[in-house]
């Protein structure tokens, strides 16, 4: 049991991390999209 909770927190965390990149790569896309215009 313990081994299986260690590898669901572990998917937890990869999935918040990609939630967070994904948030912060569209944040970067739009902060590009005004200096360009």
């Amino acid at each position: 049991m313990p081994i299986k909770n260690e590898i669901s927190l572990l998917h937890l965390i990869i999935f918040f991390e990609h939630q967070i990149h994904l948030k912060l790569s569209a944040i970067l896309s739009t902060k590009k999209g005004l200096f360009v215009k």
